[in-house]
């Protein structure tokens, strides 16, 4: 021993008393503190106890506590004049004030305060929440203790991205001199963020976050080995799901939405919750100890919703025999999209005619498909891959009208899968068969009010109040250094695309984010939009870089990124040739593991009435010659001719030439020059005009001699290449199109291609039908339902 101090005997004097303090986070419902934790989520109200050595501290109520942001400063002694916990500014942790006070109504109807008390209002050294007159121990918190409010929206407030250190200043007495202040503990912040699955090696889907409707997956919330004693993080808490179509549920909104069976199966009451969905670290093979899953511990229980659209993740940590007997102990996680179509929606067509077909929905994606079975079947039949699509069940051909393949079984070459799209910032005026497709990007992002933004498109958006929408690349905090408010959990918020808490490290397969779509607002002008997420003054500041400039050509790149996640639609490509009643659409979602797993609703198949009469008559009987011909035909009155009548917008004539090798169209003139196949700035609505109608016609007439041929809004055309089908629309502006009962006729230049030599005969003959007549429908509403349908026969035999 150092000087000979090795017996007892050698100390003969006392020269102070060294006292260890201890701090502890207590449940605020809990005022025994009979169970402590190391640290706390921000759902979860809580006290703090300072555990006193004997007779260390004031039998008075002149004790305080301060909760500051982490800092190895705050660990020096009292007597320092470093030591950090002299000027740490209570509530303040990484540059946020995290404890400002808030009013609270409790669940239970008992009388309201204040959560989060106010304290050090005159300053560092100025505070004046005092723990008690116990000489044993210091309680601080009040009546309704502490929370941290870590943000505005609920990703900030509850999913922030890493876990924060808190220090626990305490003073005993003289609080108002700097060197009364010492660092008694510190507590563990902990967010509550949703995993991508059960285990860093889940593939299967069924132990992956649920994502779809009516697709088996898992909830689980991250907890690091370093929040292992975080209240809010334990294990056995309960899970609830309720339904939350305008992303409103908070936790008194969790505590008083009951289970529904209905809407999820497998945590389908309290029963089911408490027995087979506790939340519990998974020791299964492949382990993960750092995920709390709400699978007692099992794969096989895993949870299915079954209607699309926003839901509420809830939950209960502080339970007792596996039940959440207080309701203030539910909490809200996170809101989030389930993926999938609205319901019982319902389309008509007619036969012989191609369509496509929209539906509405929530979470879509250009990944999506959709599938048309038998009236009979079910989309989950075959293990989810509907067998009664083929053509003998449905009269259904896709990829038409060129080359037009009749459905096969799910094992053949064409079983009938339709893609589809969604309207995004790359998917923005596509053509009928979704390809061909112009940008319009965000070239701004204002926050304009506590829960509203702006966005400025570069072109007018078409979308609607109510639309879902997320935002994606390219969009940023800005850098500006007058705006420090702006986190990466706010940019988040912004787009409603949540990153997993294990992104980084699953096994690949599995998602590594989740959605919680943005409600789309309409202004008056079309270039702007809101959102229905925003923040109080002083708002964040959100900016658009852009990507891939070319400033040497011109290019100045591409600017922020969307996505529109209510309609799909199909390609123009289905066609039915008989009729059909309530066939089922069925649909799938894209990505790993997709199947059919929802019916959207009915889909008929109707014949059109039968135009008879239509004739086409030729100027010429000479073959190869281009020369003026003449269609003529009657539309039908009764019933049938109301329709020309009811329709509110455009009428459209639709000509069919189904065999352009033999009777074809060619441009109006004295040369007669052939029309090509690919007419890429003339082939659709928007480019029809009346010019390309003076290309096409050369005369048209009508049997009203009151108000003659109605004047065309316009004319667009296209071509099949390889198909020997072309196909001509003559557009009328509203509620002028043609009538009921009325002889039309319409002059072109044609072509009989076919002159065959003996002994071969020819095709076309006096009474042969080359060509079909479709007076459409209501452009709007009945975009593919044909009033009638003339199939035109010729008057003579061409020599």
């Amino acid at each position: 021993a150092r000087g000979g101090c090795a017996a007892s005997t050698d100390f003969t004097q006392q020269v102070g008393i060294l006292h260890f303090y201890l701090s502890k986070v207590c449940h605020a419902g809990d005022p025994a503190c009979v169970t402590d934790f190391t640290g706390v989520s921000a759902q979860y109200r809580f006290r703090i106890r300072v555990e006193c050595p004997t007779d260390a501290c004031p039998a008075s109520t002149v004790s305080r506590v301060k909760l500051v942001g982490s800092s190895v400063a705050n660990d020096r002694p009292a007597w320092n004049t470093q030591n950090g916990c002299r000027t740490a500014v209570h509530g303040m942790v990484g540059g946020l004030q995290v404890l400002p006070p808030q009013y609270y109504v409790p669940i239970d109807g008992t009388s309201p305060g204040t959560v989060n008390p106010e304290n050090c209002l005159n300053g560092a050294l100025g505070c004046q929440l005092q723990g008690g007159t116990r000489q044993d121990r210091k309680t601080f918190g009040d009546t309704f203790g502490f929370r941290f409010i870590m943000g505005k929206t609920v990703h900030e407030a509850r999913g922030f991205h890493s876990s924060k250190d808190v220090d626990i200043c305490y003073c005993n007495t003289n609080c108002e001199v700097a060197s009364s202040w010492f660092k008694t503990g510190s507590l563990r912040l902990g967010p509550t963020r949703l995993v991508s699955s059960a285990t860093e090696r889940s593939n299967l889907p069924a132990q992956w976050t649920i994502e779809f409707v009516n697709q088996p997956g898992i909830i689980g919330l991250s907890r690091p080995y370093s929040d292992d004693g975080v209240l809010g993080l334990q294990e056995n808490g309960l899970l609830k799901l309720v339904t939350d179509p305008d992303q409103t549920v908070d936790d008194d909104g969790c505590a008083l939405s009951g289970y529904n069976s209905q809407f999820t199966s497998g945590l389908s009451n309290e029963v089911a919750a408490s027995m087979n969905y506790l939340g519990k670290r998974q020791t299964k093979t492949p382990p993960d100890l750092q995920k709390i899953v709400f699978n007692s511990n099992s794969f096989v229980n895993t949870i299915t919703v079954s209607t699309a659209g926003n839901l509420a993740v809830c939950y209960c940590a502080v339970t007792v025999d596996n039940m959440c007997i207080v309701a203030s102990n539910w909490k809200l996680v996170t809101h989030m999209t389930i993926k999938g179509p609205k319901l019982n929606q319902g389309w008509s067509f007619s036969t012989n005619v191609v369509f496509r077909f929209s539906y509405e929905g929530y979470g879509l994606s250009s990944g999506d498909k959709v599938r048309i079975i038998s009236a009979d079947g079910k989309c989950t039949d075959n293990n989810f891959n509907p067998n009664t699509a083929a053509y003998a069940y449905t009269a259904i051909n896709v990829k038409c009208p060129v080359p037009c393949t009749q459905v096969g079984l799910v094992d053949s070459s064409e079983p009938g899968d339709l893609s589809t799209i969604v309207l995004a910032d790359d998917r923005y005026l596509c053509d009928t068969n979704n390809t061909n497709c112009e940008t319009n990007d965000i070239t701004q992002v204002e926050v304009i009010s506590e829960s509203v933004t702006e966005l400025v498109f570069q072109f007018p958006h078409q979308m609607r109040t109510g639309d879902q929408i997320t935002l994606g690349a390219n969009l940023f905090c800005s850098v500006e250094p007058t705006d420090p408010t702006c986190t990466a959990e706010m940019l988040s918020s912004l787009k409603g695309v949540f990153a997993y808490s294990d992104a980084a490290s699953n096994s690949g397969t599995a998602p590594d984010s989740y959605i919680s779509a943005l409600r789309f607002i309409e202004t008056s002008n079309p270039l702007r939009g809101r959102i229905q997420v925003g923040w109080p003054a002083p708002a964040p500041k959100f900016t658009v870089i852009y990507a891939g400039a070319r400033p040497e050509i011109g290019y100045i790149g591409r600017g922020g990124r969307w996505t529109h996640h209510s309609r799909g639609i199909t390609r123009e490509e289905v066609m039915a040739t008989e009729e059909r009643a309530n066939l089922r659409v069925c649909w799938q979602y894209g990505g790993q593991g997709a199947k059919y797993v929802e019916e959207i609703g009915k889909l008929t198949i109707r014949n059109p009435s039968a135009m008879v009469g239509a004739t086409l008559s030729m100027s010429t009987t000479a073959r190869e010659a281009r020369a003026p011909m003449v269609i003529t035909f009657t539309t039908a009155g009764g019933v049938t001719g109301m329709r020309y009548e009811q329709a509110q917008d455009s009428l459209r004539l639709k000509i069919v030439f189904t065999r352009t090798d033999l009777v074809d169209i060619v441009y109006t003139g004295l040369e007669g020059k052939d029309i090509p196949y690919e007419t890429p700035l003339e082939d659709d609505t928007w480019e029809a005009s009346q010019v390309i109608c003076g290309k096409l016609f050369s005369e048209l007439w009508s049997a009203d001699m009151e108000r003659g041929f109605p004047m065309p809004k316009g004319c667009y055309y296209k071509g099949f290449t390889g198909g020997n089908r072309r196909e001509i629309f003559m557009l009328f502006e509203p509620k002028s199109g043609l009538r009921t009962n009325t002889m039309y006729q319409l002059v072109f230049n044609g072509i009989v291609r076919e002159n065959n030599d003996p002994p071969t005969p020819d095709e076309v003959v006096k009474g042969g039908q080359f060509m079909e007549l479709f007076p459409m429908d209501d452009v709007t509403s009945r975009p593919y339902e044909a009033i009638e349908r003339g199939i035109v026969s010729f008057t003579s035999i061409p020599q």
